[in-house]
Formats: structure tokens, sequence, C-alpha cells
């Protein structure tokens, strides 16, 4: 049986304004309206992929790109030097090769591990963002796909989108200063 990642009621959501848009519309959609810097941006999806790696490691413990992957990430954010853009890419490019390993089931957190890996070796703001959505889209589509094998359907978005606010929103508030 998959693992279901754990999912809490938003906390505390007056760090968010505008809390009702985020949970109505898909994570794919947030990167617009988070008003983060690329920095804060990949930050914000290592967190969310922070939350499924648990179920990654428990399910492929000898598998550790996407755990590299994320790493990668949140030790260099913005990859400053092409020898860093380049690590990057090469754990995506091993998140990759996890994937096609772990197909039907953990395939989606190798996923966003492979995205965030890349949002930290873009050269853009649209590299990046772009990178960031497909992190967060992959992660809220893992969630609900775990769901769904059990049967239980109604309201996962919203509980799914809740937690993913919950797992960002030290970045955020990092971001604001406090």
């Amino acid at each position: 049986m998959l693992p279901l990642p754990e999912c809490r009621p938003l906390a505390d959501a007056g760090w968010l304004s505008d809390a009702p848009w985020f949970i109505e519309h898909s994570s794919q959609e947030w990167t617009t309206r988070l008003n983060l810097s690329r920095r804060e941006l990949v930050l914000a999806a290592v967190a969310a992929v922070d939350w499924l790696l648990p179920l990654w490691e428990s399910a492929r413990p000898s598998d550790s790109a996407p755990v590299r992957a994320v790493d990668a990430a949140r030790s260099h954010p913005i990859a400053p030097t092409e020898n860093l853009r380049k690590h990057a890419r090469a754990v995506a490019k091993a998140c990759t090769a996890s994937r096609e390993r772990s197909m039907g089931y953990e395939h989606r957190i190798a996923e966003a591990a492979r995205s965030v890996a890349l949002a930290s070796a873009a050269t853009s703001d649209a590299g990046t963002a772009d990178s960031v959505a497909e992190t967060f889209a992959k992660v809220e589509e893992h969630a609900l796909y775990a769901f769904a094998v059990i049967g239980t359907y109604d309201g996962k978005e919203r509980s799914v989108r809740e937690e993913m606010l919950n797992r960002i929103k030290p970045v955020a508030a990092a971001a604001a200063g406090g």
C-alpha cells in the first residue's frame, strides 16, 4: 500500500493575504502570486519536496538521487557558477533515471526533485519559475495520487494545497523579514 503524506489544515494564513486563491488554484499557478525572489522560490520548492522525501527514502532506500538533487538545490538555490549548475543538472539527470526505475508509485517524487534541481541551475527568472511550478505540480500530483489509490477523493485538493502552503510558509516568512 502506498504511504499517505500527512496533511494538516492551513495554520495561520496571515502571512498569505490571498490564501483562498491559493487553495482554489493548482499549485502550478502559484509562482506568479508568491511574490518571492528566485532564491526564495527555489527554497519554497525545496520545502514542498521535503514533504515527500521521507516517502521516497522509505520506499527506495538505495536510490539517493532525489535526496541529492534536493540537497543541491537547498545548498545553492541559485547556482552561482557553471560548475554548480552542471552539478545540479547532473543530479537532475540522475532523478530521471530514478523516475524510470520507480514508475507506478513514487516517480512523481523523483520528478519533483529533478525539477527543483533544474530550478537551481536555471539562469533566468523565467527558467526558475517554470521549474518551480513543475516542482509544485509534481508534489501536488503525488499527494493526490496517494489519496486516490486508497479511494479518498473528496476535499483532498484543499488538504494537499494547505499542507504545501504550511511547508513553504517559513520561506515566505523569512522573505518578509519575520
